[in-house]
C-alpha cells in the first residue's frame, strides 16, 4: 500500500477507533506525515526525513533493510551524531 493510502485509511478512524475512547486522527497530524521524505543512499540504502515545526527526525535504512542510525534535530540546532542500532 502506498503512503498515500496508509494516511487514508488512518484518516478514516473515527473516535473510540479500538474500543479505548481513542481520538480520531487530526488532519495536523496526517499532514505531517505526509511530509515524509525518501532520498536514495549510496550504499543501496534509504534515508527517511521528517521535519516538522522546528524538529527534525532522519533514519537511515541499510541495503538489508536493518535500521542503521537515527537523528533528532531539534530547533533547528547541530545534529547529534547518528546512534547505530544494533
Amino acid at each position: 500500500m502506498s503512503l498515500d493510502g496508509r494516511l487514508d485509511s488512518l484518516r478514516s478512524l473515527e473516535a473510540n477507533w479500538n474500543g479505548y475512547g481513542e481520538e480520531p486522527i487530526t488532519e495536523a497530524a496526517l499532514h505531517a506525515a505526509g511530509s515524509l521524505h525518501f532520498s536514495p543512499l549510496s550504499h543501496g540504502g534509504i534515508q527517511v526525513e521528517l521535519h516538522v515545526g522546528g524538529r527534525s527526525v532522519e533514519i537511515e535504512i541499510d541495503p538489508k533493510g536493518q535500521i542503521i542510525s537515527s537523528c533528532l534535530n531539534i530547533e533547528h540546532g547541530p545534529a547529534p551524531e547518528p546512534e547505530a542500532f544494533t
